[in-house]
């Protein structure tokens, strides 16, 4: 029950405020000592990084607005982030997968 309410919450997010919610996930990770635990922050930010790439797509029109910008260098920032996580885990090809986003978004 919490979980439809939590996402029906996420839809109505605007993309940077989708970015700094994934960014907190990212976070919540980073201070997390168990691995399972982290894989499962990691799942929970890649979904988010998704959600924001894809309410994004009417923000990133025209390209060069320093909104845009910003929040094409954020979600760049947030996936090579993501990625270094996935690699001090073992997940090379995810990892590899976080880091080709973050060059897109870059």
């Amino acid at each position: 029950m919490f979980r439809s309410g939590a996402s029906s919450l996420r839809n109505h997010l605007s993309p940077q405020q989708s970015l700094e919610l994934a960014n907190l996930y990212l976070e919540n990770a980073h201070r997390t000592k168990d691995p399972e635990i982290v894989l499962e922050w990691c799942s929970v930010t890649e979904a988010e990084l998704f959600r924001t790439k894809g309410a994004s797509k009417k923000a990133l029109s025209p390209p060069m607005q320093d909104d845009n910008r910003a929040l094409r260098e954020g979600m760049a920032t947030a996936l090579s982030n993501l990625g270094k996580l996935q690699d001090s885990l073992g997940q090379s090809e995810k990892a590899q997968a976080s880091y080709r986003r973050a060059e897109q978004w870059g």
